[in-house]
């Protein structure tokens, strides 16, 4: 047996599988005693076995949930998180939606062309500060073109 028929074949599997008839395991025992590859690969194999054996050995607690099961953390706290996020979902389509759907009032307009300074309009805290540009096609194209660069 060579190496290259050994991966071929998956032969160290089968070999821990128990799916080798015993003429073939004589043969590929002998082969990897003097194949380093496949010697390592069977040590891997041989560890990774007995690691799952020892992991898959501890028993599962299988039994029915009782009444208050959805008490402890790794249930309630999910079941506490998407609660929490239906409600404010709910608030959002209630409340804040409808809100920013409703009709919204506009201050009147603050014309800013005084002739001086003294002739500009007083601006008082809480008015909306809008201006009024006198724009033809042409500037708009300049400052559109202006704006682009």
């Amino acid at each position: 047996m060579n190496h290259k028929f050994a991966a071929q074949t998956l032969t160290v599997e089968r070999y821990f599988l128990g799916e080798m008839p015993s003429k073939e395991r004589d043969t590929f025992e002998e082969h990897y005693f003097s194949c380093a590859a496949c010697a390592n690969e069977v040590h891997f194999t041989a560890v990774f076995m007995s690691n799952a054996k020892a992991v898959l050995s501890h028993r599962v607690d299988l039994r029915p949930p009782t009444r208050l099961a959805w008490l402890r953390p790794n249930l309630a706290v999910p079941a506490c998180a998407v609660f929490g996020f239906a409600a404010l979902a709910g608030y959002q389509n209630m409340v804040t939606i409808p809100a920013l759907k409703a009709p919204q009032s506009i201050g009147p307009v603050t014309i800013l062309d005084g002739a001086t300074r003294a002739s500009l309009p007083q601006l008082r805290f809480g008015e909306p500060l809008r201006f009024q540009l006198a724009a033809t096609p042409d500037t708009m194209i300049g400052v559109w073109r202006h704006l682009a660069l």
